[in-house]
This record gives C-alpha cells, sequence and structure tokens, in this order.
C-alpha cells in the first residue's frame, strides 16, 4: 500500500444524518454553538471530498456512470487509489455475525474490512457474497466479498454522497426492466467480444485473465450478454 500523502489536511467521516437526529435529543447531547461547529465541519469535509474526487479521480479509469443509472459507480482502481492517496491501510476479518444473521447458509462468505488511519480505527465496511452467485467459483466469491467490504468501508468515509458500491447494489437490480430475449438477454456480438479483449489487453490485463478480470471488476455474469459488454466496453473506453 502505498504511504504517499498528498492532500491537506485530514478527511474524516462526514456527520450522517443519523448522527443529527433525533432533534430533540440534540439538547442532550450538544449545545447549539456545538451542533454549529458540527454542521460547518461537515460542510468543509463535503467541500474537501468533493475537491478530492475532481483532482484525483478519473472518469472512465476510478469510477463511471454505467446505464442510466443515477450514481457514477466507484470502480475498484478508485477505492484502491483513495486508500493509497489518503495514507490509509485496511484489514479484511471473517464476518461472523452476518454469516449467523444469514442462518449459516453453506457458500456465504463474508468480511469487515476495518480502515486504519495512523493505526487509528476510522471506518469500516461488510461485504458478502455467496459462492454461485453469477456463476461464480469460490476464489472469484472471495474476491467479491473482499471487494465489496473494501468498498463500502470506503464509501462510508463521505464518498457515498458521490457514488453507489458497484453493479452488485440490490438497486441496481431492482430498478432494470428485463425483457425476456430482448437486448439485456441477447449474447454479445463477435465484435464487441473483440473490442473487450482488445481492450483490455491495452490496460495489461492478459487474455488468460480476462474473464476472472471483468467478474471482479464489473460484477458481470460471462459469457457476456449484449447490455453488459456494451457497459464493459463504456467504462474502458471511459466515455471517449
Amino acid at each position: 500500500m502505498a504511504t504517499d500523502e498528498i492532500m491537506e489536511g485530514e478527511i474524516v467521516p462526514a456527520v450522517t444524518e443519523r448522527a443529527l437526529s433525533p432533534v430533540a435529543s440534540l439538547g442532550d447531547v450538544m449545545t447549539t454553538a456545538q451542533l454549529k461547529a458540527s454542521t460547518k465541519r461537515a460542510k468543509e469535509q463535503r467541500e474537501v471530498i468533493t475537491a478530492y474526487v475532481k483532482d484525483h479521480l478519473v472518469k472512465g479509469v476510478d469510477y463511471g456512470q454505467i446505464g442510466t443509472f443515477k450514481k457514477d459507480v466507484l470502480f475498484k482502481p478508485g477505492q484502491e487509489k483513495i486508500f493509497s492517496l489518503m495514507n490509509l491501510t485496511s484489514r479484511l476479518e471473517k464476518d461472523h455475525e452476518t454469516i449467523e444473521m444469514l442462518g449459516n447458509e453453506p457458500g456465504v462468505i463474508a468480511y469487515i474490512c476495518r480502515v486504519y488511519r495512523k493505526g487509528e480505527e476510522i471506518a469500516q465496511g461488510r461485504g458478502a457474497a455467496k459462492v454461485g452467485e453469477n456463476s461464480r467459483d469460490i476464489n472469484a466469491t472471495i474476491k467479491i466479498a473482499e471487494k465489496r467490504a473494501r468498498m463500502d468501508a470506503c464509501l462510508s468515509l463521505g464518498f457515498s454522497e458521490f457514488f453507489t458500491q458497484d453493479l452488485d447494489d440490490p438497486e441496481y437490480h431492482g430498478n432494470a426492466d428485463r425483457q425476456p430475449g430482448g437486448w439485456e438477454e441477447q449474447p454479445a456480438s463477435d465484435k464487441q467480444r473483440e473490442l473487450i479483449q482488445r481492450l483490455l489487453f491495452d490496460i495489461g490485463v492478459a487474455v488468460e485473465d480476462q474473464k476472472g478480470y471483468l467478474i471482479e471488476q464489473f460484477a458481470v455474469k460471462v459469457p457476456l450478454t449484449k447490455k453488459d459488454a456494451s457497459t464493459v466496453i463504456g467504462a474502458l473506453k471511459g466515455g471517449d
């Protein structure tokens, strides 16, 4: 993990709505002056994060627009860049609580990602996946669960206002209109597959690694559909 620190000051998780409610109990936990100071700090943090996204994250590489969804999707390279540039380290551990909550179902893999700055834990996230989900084997499932936990932790630092995690979010699947036999279900064309293969090769992904890369990075099912292939091509080309 790179430790170069190029940001001035320290970004800490922004104040959430939960932290400011219920209003009736504010007097028990902070004075009016403290509330004003806290609100001002939250505003300043949002401004810093906005500038950070503009200055350091590259659209089409670190994040991008997928389909017609409202929020940009934070990609794995973007999450890794945020951790690196903010001088953060992370540690994964088995999430026993989530596994138990899901009834100890066979094939479920869950992690907690704890994020540290100078040895102090400042955020955490959770991620889970199940073997067989989107035809993933055990190794791909482990990687997806790890990625989801890291992404969840990363977004909790204040970036959830700007990004959603990825196409694994239930929000996306719930809003998708899938027509049997339509564009969403038709297999990718030879031209699409060849273009994706070339684009991946151009960024250093060997042919034998491309299937795993597509599954891990874009959370798609292989063989690709025309819709998923179009999404992947758009992200790899960065909208050019």
